[in-house]
Protein backbone atom coordinates (compact mmCIF):
# COMPACT_ATOMS: atom_id res chain seq x y z
CA UNK A 1 0.00 0.00 0.00
CA UNK A 2 0.80 3.52 0.03
CA UNK A 3 2.36 3.65 3.62
CA UNK A 4 4.54 0.03 3.18
CA UNK A 5 7.83 -0.54 3.60
CA UNK A 6 9.62 0.84 0.75
CA UNK A 7 12.70 -1.90 -1.02
CA UNK A 8 15.32 1.21 -2.01
CA UNK A 9 17.72 3.00 -0.18
CA UNK A 10 16.55 5.58 2.20
CA UNK A 11 17.36 9.14 1.97
CA UNK A 12 20.60 10.56 4.03
CA UNK A 13 19.99 13.91 6.24
CA UNK A 14 22.61 16.59 5.26
CA UNK A 15 24.92 18.10 6.96
CA UNK A 16 23.73 19.99 10.12
CA UNK A 17 25.08 23.91 10.16
CA UNK A 18 27.58 23.86 12.98
CA UNK A 19 26.57 25.89 16.17
CA UNK A 20 27.95 28.95 17.85
CA UNK A 21 30.27 27.66 20.55
CA UNK A 22 30.08 29.98 23.66
CA UNK A 23 33.21 31.09 25.18
CA UNK A 24 34.10 30.07 28.46
CA UNK A 25 33.15 32.36 31.19
CA UNK A 26 35.42 35.64 32.38
CA UNK A 27 35.68 35.81 36.44
CA UNK A 28 36.28 39.39 37.64
CA UNK A 29 37.18 39.76 41.56
CA UNK A 30 35.05 43.18 43.38
CA UNK A 31 37.15 43.93 46.29
CA UNK A 32 34.68 45.31 49.00
CA UNK A 33 35.08 46.78 51.84
CA UNK A 34 32.83 45.27 55.46
CA UNK A 35 31.30 49.12 55.29
CA UNK A 36 30.05 49.45 51.73
CA UNK A 37 28.61 45.31 51.99
CA UNK A 38 26.95 46.56 55.59
CA UNK A 39 24.83 49.50 53.52
CA UNK A 40 25.32 48.21 50.40
CA UNK A 41 27.14 50.58 47.50
CA UNK A 42 27.04 51.18 43.43
CA UNK A 43 30.37 50.35 41.66
CA UNK A 44 31.57 51.05 38.42
CA UNK A 45 33.04 48.89 36.07
CA UNK A 46 34.86 50.17 32.95
CA UNK A 47 35.07 47.39 30.20
CA UNK A 48 36.52 47.52 27.24
CA UNK A 49 35.91 44.66 24.51
CA UNK A 50 36.84 43.75 21.08
CA UNK A 51 34.01 43.58 18.60
CA UNK A 52 35.28 41.50 15.20
CA UNK A 53 32.64 41.68 12.17
CA UNK A 54 32.73 38.64 9.37
CA UNK A 55 35.29 40.66 7.11
CA UNK A 56 37.82 40.07 9.92
CA UNK A 57 38.20 43.64 11.14
CA UNK A 58 38.33 44.70 14.89
CA UNK A 59 37.72 47.13 16.88
CA UNK A 60 37.63 48.42 20.68
CA UNK A 61 34.20 48.87 22.53
CA UNK A 62 34.14 51.00 25.96
CA UNK A 63 31.21 50.68 28.05
CA UNK A 64 30.52 51.07 31.58
CA UNK A 65 28.89 48.42 33.57
CA UNK A 66 26.74 49.37 36.93
CA UNK A 67 27.09 47.18 39.90
CA UNK A 68 24.21 47.49 42.58
CA UNK A 69 25.80 45.65 45.60
CA UNK A 70 23.29 44.93 47.87
CA UNK A 71 23.68 45.36 51.41
CA UNK A 72 24.47 41.63 53.49
CA UNK A 73 26.08 40.28 50.34
CA UNK A 74 29.15 38.00 51.25
CA UNK A 75 32.50 36.80 50.33
CA UNK A 76 31.84 34.59 47.17
CA UNK A 77 28.96 36.53 45.87
CA UNK A 78 28.62 36.10 42.18
CA UNK A 79 26.86 39.07 40.05
CA UNK A 80 26.48 37.78 36.02
CA UNK A 81 26.54 39.94 33.13
CA UNK A 82 25.25 37.24 30.05
CA UNK A 83 27.28 38.25 26.95
CA UNK A 84 29.36 40.89 27.56
CA UNK A 85 32.35 39.26 26.67
CA UNK A 86 33.96 40.01 23.10
CA UNK A 87 32.10 39.93 19.96
CA UNK A 88 32.46 37.80 16.92
CA UNK A 89 30.57 36.02 14.36
CA UNK A 90 31.48 32.61 14.91
CA UNK A 91 31.45 33.00 18.82
CA UNK A 92 28.99 33.75 21.55
CA UNK A 93 30.21 36.08 23.87
CA UNK A 94 31.06 35.22 27.31
CA UNK A 95 29.95 36.02 30.01
CA UNK A 96 31.18 38.26 32.66
CA UNK A 97 30.78 37.23 36.62
CA UNK A 98 31.88 39.40 39.56
CA UNK A 99 32.82 37.41 42.58
CA UNK A 100 32.71 39.82 45.39
CA UNK A 101 35.93 39.72 47.82
CA UNK A 102 35.19 41.00 51.03
CA UNK A 103 38.53 43.09 52.78
CA UNK A 104 39.42 42.20 55.73
CA UNK A 105 38.58 45.07 58.62
CA UNK A 106 40.83 46.52 60.81
CA UNK A 107 37.88 46.44 64.28
CA UNK A 108 35.17 43.71 63.09
CA UNK A 109 34.94 40.40 62.16
CA UNK A 110 32.11 39.01 60.10
CA UNK A 111 31.11 35.66 61.35
CA UNK A 112 28.19 34.55 58.97
CA UNK A 113 25.13 37.53 59.43
CA UNK A 114 26.75 38.56 62.99
CA UNK A 115 29.86 41.20 63.46
CA UNK A 116 32.38 40.53 66.19
CA UNK A 117 34.06 43.26 67.99
CA UNK A 118 36.67 43.00 70.50
CA UNK A 119 37.24 45.78 73.74
CA UNK A 120 40.10 45.36 75.32
CA UNK A 121 39.51 46.68 78.89
CA UNK A 122 41.66 46.53 82.48
CA UNK A 123 41.66 43.88 85.01
CA UNK A 124 39.76 46.93 87.07
CA UNK A 125 37.42 47.44 84.67
CA UNK A 126 37.29 43.52 84.44
CA UNK A 127 36.25 43.09 88.18
CA UNK A 128 34.45 46.75 88.66
CA UNK A 129 32.39 47.20 85.56
CA UNK A 130 32.46 49.72 82.53
CA UNK A 131 30.68 51.13 80.14
CA UNK A 132 31.88 52.60 76.46
CA UNK A 133 30.45 52.61 72.64
CA UNK A 134 31.42 50.87 70.09
CA UNK A 135 31.28 52.68 66.75
CA UNK A 136 29.59 50.78 64.52
CA UNK A 137 29.68 50.50 60.32
CA UNK A 138 27.87 53.01 59.37
CA UNK A 139 29.41 55.65 62.20
CA UNK A 140 26.64 55.33 64.50
CA UNK A 141 27.45 54.29 68.66
CA UNK A 142 26.29 51.39 70.04
CA UNK A 143 26.60 51.70 73.91
CA UNK A 144 27.64 49.10 75.47
CA UNK A 145 27.18 48.87 79.71
CA UNK A 146 29.31 46.08 81.85
CA UNK A 147 27.77 46.30 85.65
CA UNK A 148 29.27 43.08 86.12
CA UNK A 149 32.22 41.05 86.59
CA UNK A 150 33.67 39.82 83.26
CA UNK A 151 35.84 36.78 82.71
CA UNK A 152 37.86 36.43 79.04
CA UNK A 153 35.22 34.53 77.63
CA UNK A 154 32.00 36.80 79.03
CA UNK A 155 30.56 37.95 75.19
CA UNK A 156 28.13 40.70 75.22
CA UNK A 157 25.00 39.74 72.30
CA UNK A 158 23.54 43.18 71.09
CA UNK A 159 20.22 42.19 68.78
CA UNK A 160 19.85 43.25 65.30
CA UNK A 161 23.34 45.29 65.23
CA UNK A 162 24.81 42.63 63.28
CA UNK A 163 24.71 42.55 58.91
CA UNK A 164 21.69 42.73 56.90
CA UNK A 165 19.92 39.56 55.75
CA UNK A 166 17.27 37.93 53.96
CA UNK A 167 16.70 36.23 57.09
CA UNK A 168 16.77 39.60 59.12
CA UNK A 169 19.95 41.36 60.80
CA UNK A 170 22.49 39.24 62.36
CA UNK A 171 23.50 40.13 66.09
CA UNK A 172 26.92 42.32 67.15
CA UNK A 173 28.80 40.33 69.36
CA UNK A 174 30.84 41.87 71.90
CA UNK A 175 34.20 40.25 73.41
CA UNK A 176 36.99 40.95 75.74
CA UNK A 177 40.69 41.27 75.78
CA UNK A 178 41.62 41.74 79.53
CA UNK A 179 45.04 43.25 80.44
CA UNK A 180 46.34 41.28 82.98
CA UNK A 181 49.23 43.06 85.72
CA UNK A 182 52.51 41.79 84.93
CA UNK A 183 53.28 41.84 88.61
CA UNK A 184 50.17 41.54 91.18
CA UNK A 185 50.40 43.68 94.30
CA UNK A 186 49.21 41.15 97.21
CA UNK A 187 48.63 37.33 98.06
CA UNK A 188 44.58 38.44 98.29
CA UNK A 189 44.76 39.55 94.76
CA UNK A 190 46.45 36.42 93.66
CA UNK A 191 43.84 33.99 95.46
CA UNK A 192 40.82 36.04 93.52
CA UNK A 193 41.94 35.34 90.40
CA UNK A 194 42.65 31.76 91.01
CA UNK A 195 39.50 31.03 92.98
CA UNK A 196 37.20 33.40 91.24
CA UNK A 197 35.38 33.96 87.88
CA UNK A 198 38.93 33.43 85.75
CA UNK A 199 39.96 30.36 87.14
CA UNK A 200 43.69 30.95 86.72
Amino acid sequence: GAFGRGTGPRPQPGPRPAGRAKDPPRTIPLACTLEELFTGVTRKYKLSKTLTDPMGNAMQLEKVLQIEVQAGWRQGTKITFEREGDEAPDRIPADLIFVIEEAEHDRFRRDGSDLVYTHKISLTQALSGCEFEVEHLDGSMVPVVIDYVVSPSTEVKIKGRGMPSKKGPGNLIVKFDIEFPARLKSKEQVAFLRDGPFGL
